[in-house]
């Protein structure tokens, strides 16, 4: 799973395919930290191909209204680059 504010232009991937997901500040962190609040963000999926995630967003009225767009992949070596399926972004609001 990956965050980001963004999802155009996205990221290319090999086999001419799109993330649509920006490489932000965002991104990054979701991707490349262990912050307690991005919950399950990495891990293997269920025998049914089923995983799930979160985000513990702290309850600050300043976040109100602020958007972001998530999506997931996943990797299997034999796929060209390794990765193997992705999601669309969905986007998501915080209210």
């Amino acid at each position: 799973m990956a965050l980001a504010f963004g999802g155009a232009p996205g990221i290319r991937l090999p086999g001419k395919r799109l993330l649509e997901l920006n490489p932000d500040p965002l991104f990054f962190l979701s991707v490349t930290t262990a912050l307690p609040m991005f919950g399950n963000f990495t891990g293997t999926l269920d025998s049914s191909g089923k995983a799930s995630a979160w985000v513990d967003i702290p309850r600050d009225p300043a976040l109100y209204g602020l958007q972001f767009a998530a999506a997931f992949l996943t990797f299997n070596p034999s796929s060209p680059g390794g990765i193997h399926a992705f999601s669309k972004s969905t986007v998501v609001s915080i209210r």
